[in-house]
């Protein structure tokens, strides 16, 4: 995080992302064997850690940034609320700027959802240098809200009145799949296993053709 930022202002950030996005602060608990979510308030504590690596010698300090990244990241528990952790690693090797680590459960950040919230961390690092209050756009509908108008939709006359259209849509076929060979009993027993191996050409056009051509990944 090359922001200019100081641990006391990365720490303000922090909190004002957990107060604009209320999924970051959901927590997971069973009970009578049923998964269960809440939604809690904002911590007193922001979860929040730094960590000095100028402690340990140079040639130490990538490994240590590991070892503390991944011993964050292995501490999620899903019953405690917010399930986003961050660190913030000062005293990096020649003289680096700090470098942020943001860690959040999949269950309440998805690959999407970090493009919106570093959206945001972007917003609020610029407010902090220009000294302004940090302010974000004001929040979209709320889980809670969505929730509770999928509910509302779901018991309306207009979704029963479309009952018959998705009956009928989901009953079965009139005519049986075609098939390219005659009927056999799709068993465990009749299955094959059929290998392909790619040669040198076929292997360098899917690891470098396919992907741009589509624009997605192997």
């Amino acid at each position: 995080a090359e922001a200019g930022l100081s641990a006391e202002q990365w720490r303000a950030v922090v909190r004002r992302v957990l107060e604009q996005h209320d999924g970051l602060r959901t927590r997971f608990f069973q009970e009578d064997g049923t998964w269960q979510a809440e939604l809690t308030p904002v911590p007193d504590e922001v979860p929040w850690h730094t960590e000095d690596l100028s402690a340990h010698p140079e040639g130490e300090r990538e490994a240590r940034l590991l070892e503390v990244a991944g011993a964050v990241q292995a501490g999620l528990d899903l019953s405690r609320s917010p399930l986003l952790r961050a660190v913030l690693f000062t005293g990096l090797s020649g003289d680096r700027a700090p470098r942020l680590l943001l860690v959040a459960h999949h269950l309440v950040v998805d690959a999407v959802s970090w493009r919106v919230i570093l959206e945001d961390l972007e917003t609020l690092c610029g407010q902090v240098r220009r000294g302004e209050d940090l302010v974000l756009p004001q929040k979209t509908s709320s889980w809670r809200q969505w929730a509770a108008r999928l509910a509302e939709e779901a018991g309306s006359e207009t979704t029963a009145a479309e009952l018959p259209y998705w009956q009928q849509q989901s009953a079965p076929p009139a005519h049986p799949v075609p098939m390219d060979g005659p009927g056999e009993d799709d068993t465990v027993g009749g299955g094959r296993v059929v290998e392909v191996v790619l040669g040198e050409a076929e292997t360098r056009a899917l690891l470098r053709d396919v992907p741009s051509v589509f624009g997605t990944r192997v």
